[in-house]
This record gives C-alpha cells, structure tokens and sequence, in this order.
C-alpha cells in the first residue's frame, strides 16, 4: 500500500516498451473525459513478465470538472497465454491441412462446397475465390450423379460412409477417379453439412 498511495499511475507502470508515444498516449488518455480500456506488458520486481489490462474512468464534480479518475488493473497474463496457444495450434492445423496429400472439402447441407484445402483445389482445378459457388454435384460425373443424393442421405443418417469410388470431372473436363471418405457435421442437433476426405486412385484404377 505505501508503494502505491500518493504516486500517479505512470510511475506505477513498468512497461516493456514506454517510450515517449505511448506515454504521451497514456497521459492523453488520462485528460480526456472517455473512459479507456488498452493493455501493456509490464516487469515484475523479480524481473518476470505478465500483461495487465488497465480500465480507466474519470469522474467529475457538480460543474463537469474532472476532479480524478479511477482505474482497475487485471493480470491478464494466463488469458494471453491460452490466446496465444490457441492460435499457434490453429495455424499449426491450417498448414498441416494445407500440406495433405488428400483433398479435403466442406460443404453445407445442400452440397455448396465452403472450404476446401489446396489438395482439393488441385484435384478439381477450381480457385479459392470460388469457394461458395460450386455445388459438389457440378463436379461429379455425369455417371455418377444419380448416386449424389443416395450418398448424402446416407451420411446424414449413419454419420458417415467410408473409403467409397467415385469419378469426378474436372473444371477443364478431365475424368478422375476417387476414394471418398464422408462424415456428417451437426451443431446443436442439426445436420449442417460434411466433411469429405478425397485421394486420386486414378492411376492405380488405370
């Protein structure tokens, strides 16, 4: 407490970096009659790191003049952590997606494909920016397109079909043969579309 009472908040910070903008930044902040939330990586006295998340209000006398403010200050540090994490984890998964040897496509109930990995856009020959416009249906082939809604159908209600052939057409009108692997996605209860695991066995058909 006696480390506290009676100094002014910037001499309270120790952040990593406090030069002159952000200190100019703060002090600006603290003039000003909105209230302000921003976050800074401090030093502890044993030198160890964590962040803080500062909320800061001022609060006036009877003719609207600021008199002084008050301030919360919250460890952060753990919140930041787990953050952190989370997304070195999820960029980690995009780009072992990215890397598959098979492709991969997610589509929503009704067959509009709305992802799909670089395998996949290699195995149809579409772009990325297309995404959202194509139906798997306008990439199977016309010999198997009686077989789509069989399919789908069946997905939906066994929660998957494995490892099953098919041909696919491609964008430039090439015949491929494929092996597809389908498992549904459902959120809260509902069936909302698949996820489908597909590998080119057209040489090994040949």
């Amino acid at each position: 407490k006696k480390e506290i009472l009676g100094r002014v908040p910037n001499e309270l910070f120790r952040p990593i970096r406090f030069d002159d903008a952000i200190k100019l930044s703060i002090e600006k902040e603290y003039k000003s009659n909105i209230s302000k939330i921003y976050e800074l990586q401090q030093t502890r006295k044993d030198g160890s790191l964590y962040w803080v998340r500062v909320t800061r209000a001022t609060f006036k006398d009877f003719n609207g003049n600021e008199v002084g403010s008050i301030s919360s200050m919250r460890d952060i540090t753990e919140a930041l952590t787990a953050q952190l994490i989370i997304e070195t984890s999820r960029k980690d998964l995009q780009e072992l997606i990215d890397t598959m040897y098979d492709g991969l496509l997610l589509m929503d109930s009704t067959g509009v494909i709305k992802d799909a990995n670089n395998s996949a856009l290699d195995l149809f020959e579409i772009e990325r920016d297309t995404l959202g416009q194509i139906n798997v249906e306008d990439l199977v082939h016309p010999d198997e397109k009686a077989t789509v809604g069989v399919i789908r159908k069946k997905v939906k209600k066994d929660g998957a079909l494995l490892n099953f052939e098919s041909k696919i057409k491609t964008h430039s009108g090439k015949t491929k043969y494929v092996e597809v692997s389908s498992s549904a996605i459902w959120k809260d209860g509902v069936y909302i579309g698949s996820r489908d695991i597909i590998r080119d066995i057209t040489e090994k058909v040949n």
